[in-house]
């Protein structure tokens, strides 16, 4: 009996350490944030202007942030995943799931969209996208919101046609093309200045 007693007292403790599971059903609101790393007046406003852009649209954005036990009982996708379970991937959705690791690492995310916008949405625009615009920035101190506002408008952008991945891929192939020209601009500099420093030093 003492033995029944221990083993479901600590199914239950592993239960409050792995912390909330996902919904099995599609929530109501558009953010769902598990892990708390988001204020309550952020996660406010986030969910208004989603819904905000639902009505508008007829578009809707699922944002989900757990941690790594969660993502894993998934399988090795589990941004469509949870898509398919929460029965989204008919929709015009896009479902955002991002996760938390460990403290003081960098997160991952993963895109997941419903079947009439998955030829807006090709998986390397979406890889790019989670990469540079949702795990990529400085947070706003330990919340996810800063990164949100950066990457949601690229993907309201794309659901409305008004944005395309190709658009995206040419601004990120111009940033790279910005950075070579200036680190070649940097080292011609430094292969002129140098002789003349070696000379003056031979000189003196």
């Amino acid at each position: 009996m003492r033995i029944f007693v221990f083993y479901i007292l600590a199914l239950f403790w592993c239960e409050i350490a792995m912390g909330a599971s996902l919904p099995k059903q599609c929530p109501d609101a558009h953010v769902t944030d598990l892990q708390g790393v988001m204020p309550a007046d952020s996660l406010r406003a986030l969910n208004t202007q989603l819904r905000q852009f639902e009505q508008q649209t007829r578009h809707r954005i699922m944002v989900v942030v757990t941690d790594t036990v969660e993502a894993n009982r998934l399988g090795e996708k589990p941004a469509e995943r949870l898509l398919r379970d929460w029965h989204l991937d008919r929709q015009r959705a896009l479902l955002l799931l991002i996760v938390e690791t460990a403290p003081h690492t960098r997160s991952k995310a993963y895109i997941a969209v419903g079947e009439s916008l998955a030829e807006r949405f090709p998986y390397l625009f979406c890889k790019h996208l989670c990469s540079d615009r949702v795990v990529g920035p400085v947070y706003d101190g330990h919340t996810h919101y800063y990164a949100l506002t950066h990457a949601l408008p690229l993907m309201q952008g794309v659901m409305q046609g008004t944005y395309s991945a190709e658009q995206y891929h040419r601004y990120r192939a111009g940033k790279w093309w910005i950075w070579m020209v200036a680190a070649g601009a940097v080292m011609l500099l430094l292969m002129i200045i140098l002789p003349k420093t070696k000379a003056e030093r031979a000189a003196e």
